[in-house]
């Protein structure tokens, strides 16, 4: 049986009205999850998920979401 995957993001302009904005998504993997404070994290995998166009967006704050 499929699953999806709904993601939901704020895309917050500013100083970018009428620009055209490309987003990518990507899901990372860590073999590790034990990091502390300011401690980076070894990526281990990344999956592309989608890429998305906002054309010609206007300043502010807009909620968005895809299926993946």
């Amino acid at each position: 049986m499929g699953q999806t995957l709904v993601v939901d993001y704020v895309l917050e302009a500013q100083e970018a009205a009428g620009m055209d904005v490309v987003v990518d998504f990507y899901l990372v993997h860590s073999e590790s999850d034990n990091a502390e404070g300011d401690q980076e994290l070894e990526i281990t995998e990344t999956h592309f998920l989608s890429s998305i166009t906002h054309s010609a967006v206007a300043d502010g704050s807009s909620v968005e979401a895809f299926d993946v």
